[in-house]
């Protein structure tokens, strides 16, 4: 027991142990290691008692079997602790111990270490065989151990470093396991088997069900393909769900029945979205990081994948912090103040996004866009001759002064096959359509791309 334990580090086997003498006690060696060999041995379980030796400084409980240390919370002077191989689970109580240096819990039941993380005085620290792996609310206190039993790595940059092998036939990255596959391609490595696959996040599942299921995301174009095949009838089933539009591209009474065999129960969520929540939900567990990060990671150090603009066939000039796209006169630039790095005071741009398009209906067109106040700005120019006007998106209006515009707004319209103020419709449908016919995605979403 906990008091003839007591009793014999104290060299005192009867009479009362004074408060006096347990303040006057710094050292308790009570350790089961040795003692459990011994005839009628019993272990420690509960250390009620010990919260009236306040001047303890060393304490050594190992191999005993206790789980509840909430008696240890007021030991302030504590600077040397093991509870090796107990079954602890909940140290809580130790959170306030901040004169400890040497803290042992290796081979205990301690499933979350974050009580731990204000204790920056800690040297040396033993965690090994402890049901938890995750060390992540110790990264403060861990450049200061100069003892430990346990590692924390930095977090993965690579694919590599998460465990993916490269498929150089196919070109895709693999993450394989018993239940499911995590399939990857950028455009760049090559194409892959099918064309659906190119930059895409796939994972590949069989079901109880016995239906094959493959569940895609582009981050492109934010949006899941749902692939379900039934290996019974030979049928495929398929839709996307379009993120920003929150559409699933299908007849939902049709789609429903067969989304529940294939996944099962949704669980009170809305169906169609059960392939999705299961895509989310098997990247975080099996990877522990979010979709835009893995999709940004290259192969390995030495692959450095190219910008999404990149891939898309704009080019970087650096002089002006800014991506340009040519095609046949059309241009194209995207700005973020991000990018200004390396563009000369006097030279930065204030706004987000230009076209230019020499031809439309003849006109010389031009659209500027300004990200932070939401307007686009219009010119339209045709010998020697320019209209402006602005455009609000967010309240689908247009602002002009009608001196510049009444003048000639039969003659727009009769070129652009418009009335009233619709010829003002016209550049932003012309803007909208080549973003869409060239990289498949709206305006909106070529300007919210991310570059690492």
């Amino acid at each position: 027991t906990l008091e003839a334990m007591v009793r014999a580090a104290m060299c005192k086997p009867e009479g009362d142990i004074t408060l006096a003498e347990a303040e006057a006690v710094s050292v308790l060696n009570l350790s089961y290691e040795w003692k459990r060999l011994l005839p009628d041995a019993a272990p420690i379980r509960e250390i009620d008692g010990l919260d009236y030796f306040k001047n303890l400084e060393s304490l050594d409980l190992s191999f005993h079997e206790i789980t509840d240390v909430a008696p240890l919370a007021g030991l302030k002077k504590l600077s040397v602790l093991s509870l090796r191989a107990n079954p602890v689970s909940d140290i809580t109580p130790l959170a306030g111990l901040t004169n400890l240096t040497v803290l042992v819990l290796d081979h205990c039941a301690v499933n979350d270490f974050a009580p731990l993380a204000a204790l920056t005085g800690i040297r040396h620290l033993y965690l090994a065989e402890c049901p938890s792996s995750d060390y992540s609310p110790l990264d403060g206190i861990y450049p200061n151990l100069e003892g430990r039993d346990f590692e924390i790595l930095p977090p993965p940059t690579t694919l590599a470093e998460l465990g993916f092998t490269f498929n150089d036939r196919d070109k895709l990255a693999l993450y394989e396991t018993d239940e499911y596959d995590i399939r990857l391609n950028h455009g760049e490595w090559g194409d892959p088997p099918q064309p659906d696959w190119i930059n895409c996040i796939r994972v590949i599942t069989g079901a109880e069900s016995g239906y094959k299921n493959s569940v895609g995301f582009y981050p492109v174009h934010n949006a899941y393909a749902v692939r379900m095949f039934d290996p019974n009838t030979r049928e495929n089933y398929t839709y996307v769900y379009d993120v920003a539009e929150n559409n699933f591209g299908c007849e939902r009474a049709d789609m429903e029945p067969i989304v529940r065999e294939a996944f099962g129960d949704a669980g009170g969520e809305d169906v169609l979205l059960t392939p999705v929540v299961f895509f989310d939900n098997t990247i975080q567990e099996a990877l522990g990081i979010a979709i835009d990060t893995l999709y940004s990671m290259p192969f390995d150090e030495n692959i450095v994948l190219a910008s999404p603009y990149e891939n898309l066939g704009f080019e970087f000039l650096d002089y002006k912090g800014t991506y340009y796209y040519q095609e046949n006169g059309m241009e194209i630039y995207i700005h973020k103040p991000e990018w200004d790095e390396n563009v000369e005071e006097g030279h930065k741009l204030d706004w987000s996004m230009s076209f230019f398009d020499p031809n439309v209906k003849r006109y010389q067109t031009q659209i500027y866009y300004f990200a932070d106040k939401n307007v686009y700005y219009i010119s339209m120019e045709k010998d020697g001759a320019e209209v402006l006007f602005s455009y609000y998106p967010a309240e689908d209006e247009f602002e002009y002064d009608p001196q510049n515009i009444d003048p000639v707004r039969s003659v727009l319209n009769e070129a652009l096959g418009t009335q009233g103020d619709g010829f003002m419709k016209v550049p932003m449908e012309i803007f909208e359509g080549n973003v869409r016919e060239r990289f498949g995605m709206s305006i909106d979403e070529l300007y919210a791309l991310a570059v690492q």
